[in-house]
């Protein structure tokens, strides 16, 4: 009987496949319920008419971009370790053009290690750091929400909606930050420890004091409006980009409108139901825009230009800094015990 029994890898690959042809198929009919509304002549025609100058632009602002992430993260990091910004912007690039070529935010993993294996930092303050990171961004997606309930009341979904979705973030982020500034400085004491194996508790002890270290912005004020302020940089950047490829195909819409842009793409990138989400950002770029009052077809077109230029800059940049700082898939992968890391008990 047990010789019938399928072999894990077999069954891990059948699972892995089953996924991806889920997400194919899904992507197809996305893809087609997205084309079913243009005119692929009057698509074509938006290319060709296209001022490619304003994309060039947006171009400069995305790169600029994605150095004020890297300065983000390394304020993140403040009190985990050190990492000079060259290197934090290499390995944010090598990390999006991960993302870029392989499922399941794979892109986070490369971050954490390169960083971890080069410059000896905790993994566990890395994460508790990119945790941070995570539910700042959510705060700011909440101001993002409740700046569009003004400028543009109709533009995502419901006033109501809108008003609860960003009261409840608001709300768990100020309970989080409270929060974390009551955890303790050491769990060597902690009753619940004393019901885990050795190994596990030998873990969480040891890696404890640089897990809240990670959690510093949550607990220094001065950190944390330092932080928000540069997610509001980052935000305002990207809708600028937004905005200017949309000078680019003369879609004809305010500022104000590509609020509702980053916000519908923040939430397809948080959520990913297809493989670089593919077919879903082209359905919800044309149903956000178009109800802002650009043509589907201008849309769709807009749609496909900025996932192409992302993609291609992504790749171009992130192999480049492979190359630059002599990054190997095999490092990637490699465990190298970081700063404050503990040594297996065995």
């Amino acid at each position: 009987m047990l010789a019938n029994k399928p072999k894990r890898p077999a069954l891990m690959a059948s699972v892995i496949w089953s996924r991806w042809a889920f997400e194919i198929v899904l992507a197809a009919a996305l893809l087609t319920v997205a084309l079913a509304r243009v005119d692929l002549r009057d698509v074509g025609t938006s290319f060709a008419n296209a001022q490619y100058g304003w994309a060039l632009l947006a171009a400069l602002i995305y790169a600029l971009s994605r150095v004020v992430h890297s300065i983000h993260w390394q304020f993140y990091l403040k009190k985990v370790g050190r990492v000079p910004l060259a290197s934090l912007v290499g390995t944010f690039l090598i990390g999006n053009f991960v993302d870029n070529v392989l499922p399941a935010r794979i892109g986070e993993i490369a971050r954490l290690q390169i960083v971890a294996n080069r410059y000896g930092l905790s993994r566990a303050g890395i994460i508790a750091g990119r945790a941070t990171e995570v539910l700042v961004d959510g705060i700011a997606m909440a101001i993002l929400l409740i700046i569009a309930i003004a400028l543009l009341p109709s533009a995502i979904a419901p006033a109501g909606l809108l008003w609860i979705v960003a009261s409840v973030a608001a709300g768990a982020f100020v309970a989080l930050a409270l929060l974390s500034r009551m955890l303790p400085a050491d769990l060597a004491d902690w009753p619940m420890l004393e019901w885990c194996p050795a190994r596990l508790r030998s873990a969480v002890t040891g890696g404890w004091p640089a897990f809240r270290d990670g959690l510093e912005a949550l607990r220094n004020t001065r950190l944390l409006a330092v932080v928000l302020g540069l997610t509001a940089i980052g935000y305002t950047m990207e809708t600028v980009m937004f905005w200017t490829f949309g000078l680019a195909f003369h879609l004809g819409l305010p500022l104000p409108s590509y609020i509702g842009v980053v916000v519908a793409v923040g939430v397809v990138r948080t959520v990913p139901i297809t493989f670089q989400n593919i077919g879903t950002y082209e359905v919800v770029l044309v149903a956000v825009l178009s109800h802002e009052g650009a043509t589907s077809d201008a849309a769709f077109a807009y749609a496909v230009a900025t996932r192409v230029f992302v993609s291609l800059f992504i790749t171009t940049m992130g192999l480049l800094a492979m190359w630059m700082m002599r990054v190997r898939p095999h490092d990637l992968f490699a465990l190298r015990r970081g700063k404050g890391e503990p040594t297996p008990t065995p």
